[in-house]
């Protein structure tokens, strides 16, 4: 069974409600990476696949277009921590992980998308 673009823009959407829910909930003791700046690789791979999800989403949207998305995903989730909590705060290098990223996945699905209609 294969996932129709609808289904695809749905989990982006659930996708970027809980990016922005674990950005905005208090920083919990989670067992996590031992090693400075570990949390860049959480946002790398968070947008990433977001970027991916973004692309299989929308198939035809320009790749800067939903580069963009994510970029604005990102920074309101920045913002919000500016605003909204006491115990996260915004961070110019988790933006630059986010957008990284993003861009990662949007390289993956749209190879993915290309793989698919070359074997159909």
């Amino acid at each position: 069974m294969r996932l129709i673009a609808t289904h695809w823009r749905v989990l982006a959407v659930a996708f970027i409600a809980a990016i922005w829910v674990a950005s905005l909930v208090p920083q919990v003791d989670l067992p996590s990476f031992h090693f400075r700046h570990a949390d860049k690789i959480e946002h790398f791979f968070s947008y990433g696949i977001l970027g991916y999800l973004l692309v299989r989403g929308w198939p035809r949207a320009a790749w800067w277009l939903l580069w963009l998305v994510a970029l604005l995903c990102g920074g309101a989730a920045e913002v919000g921590q500016a605003l909204f909590t006491t115990s996260r705060h915004p961070d110019w290098w988790d933006m630059l992980a986010n957008l990284m990223g993003a861009g990662a996945g949007l390289l993956a699905g749209k190879l993915t998308l290309y793989w698919e209609r070359s074997r159909d």
